[in-house]
C-alpha cells in the first residue's frame, strides 16, 4: 500500500506517509485506520510526509469528495489544531495545495504545505526528528 501512518503518542502526532504512486482509496483506506487506533486522538497534530510518492491519481472531483469523507470524522478536532504537508516537488506540491485549498474553511485544522522537512517541524512545533519520516508498517 502506498499510504502507511503512524501515530505517536509521546508526540501526540501522527505521521502519514505516501509512497509509489498514490490514489484516494489508499489514502482514505489509511485514513479510517488511524481513526479506528486506539491510539488515535482528535486534537493530533498531523505529518503527511511526500518525499517518497512517485504520483498522484487523483483530480480535483476526488479531491473533494476526499474532503468531505474528512469531514464528520474531524467534527471533534479543535479549531487550530495543526496539519503539515511535506511536499519537496512541483507534483506533490501542487497535490498539496489542492488538497489545502479544497479543505480550507470546510476541516478545522491548519494546514500548511512546505518544501522542506525543517518548515514542517516548524509549523508543528517538533524538534527535528527524521526517524518521524521513516514509512510505518501500519496502513
Amino acid at each position: 500500500m502506498a499510504v502507511t501512518y503512524k501515530i505517536h503518542p509521546d508526540l501526540h502526532l501522527v505521521c502519514v506517509t505516501y509512497s509509489g504512486e498514490v490514489t484516494p482509496d489508499q489514502y482514505l483506506a489509511s485514513f479510517d485506520a488511524y481513526l479506528k487506533d486506539p491510539d488515535f486522538a482528535p486534537d493530533l497534530r498531523i505529518l503527511m510526509n511526500m518525499t517518497a510518492a512517485t504520483g498522484f491519481d487523483i483530480d480535483f472531483k476526488s479531491m473533494f469528495n476526499l474532503v468531505l469523507h474528512q469531514i464528520p470524522y474531524y467534527a471533534d478536532r479543535p479549531q487550530g489544531t495543526r496539519a503539515a504537508i511535506i511536499a519537496p516537488d512541483d507534483l506533490s506540491f501542487g497535490i498539496g495545495r489542492m488538497y489545502q485549498s479544497v479543505s480550507d474553511g470546510q476541516l478545522p485544522s491548519d494546514l500548511a504545505v512546505f518544501r522542506t522537512t525543517q518548515e514542517a517541524f516548524d509549523f508543528l512545533g517538533l524538534a527535528p526528528d527524521e526517524s518521524l519520516l521513516q514509512p510505518s508498517t501500519v496502513d
